[in-house]
């Protein structure tokens, strides 16, 4: 039986639509994460853990394995993004069914940054960016708002460093 894994591993951007697939590109690799998340009590807990990105699907897609430390196999996250050619927009969709989170997202470029938007939300907006990123390190946030998009708070900040 082949190996499902091997069917969709892609060694590097597709070579015609580089430009745009670095956008996610540029994360490729493994980082050390250190993760903290705010309560309304304004009282915040924090993990550390790794997050991987590889390429996948010719190029056009990256998946991503998002753990935290000492947790079990069976609680890590997995995000799979692809790049829509017609749309200029990324289909991002982030699982992890131990916590029974599934999330849909749009992502694009603004000011340097990756906006992430979740999709099928009724009363609040979500918004997950990656930020401030270079070769070493970014800064990812989940900010949400109640009120369409007057007034946000940010429900998790991650810290990426670069492992390799």
């Amino acid at each position: 039986m082949q190996d499902i894994f091997d069917l969709i591993r892609a060694s590097t951007a597709n070579e015609a639509y580089k430009q745009k697939v670095m956008l996610y590109g540029q994360l490729i690799g493994s980082w050390k994460i250190r993760s903290i998340w705010y309560n309304s009590n304004g009282e915040t807990r924090e993990a550390t853990g790794e997050w991987h990105f590889a390429w996948i699907l010719g190029g056009l897609g990256i998946q991503d394995v998002l753990y935290a430390d000492g947790y079990p196999r069976d609680t890590y996250g997995t995000t799979i993004r692809c790049y829509d050619i017609k749309k200029d927009i990324w289909h991002v969709s982030w699982m992890q069914p131990s916590n029974n989170e599934f999330a849909h997202l749009v992502g694009r470029e603004e000011n340097k940054e990756i906006i992430q938007e979740l999709l099928g939300l009724n009363d609040k907006k979500e918004i997950w960016r990656f930020k401030d990123i270079t070769e070493y390190a970014f800064t990812w946030i989940d900010e949400v708002s109640f009120d369409n998009g007057k007034t946000w708070n940010v429900e998790q900040r991650m810290y990426g460093e670069k492992i390799t």
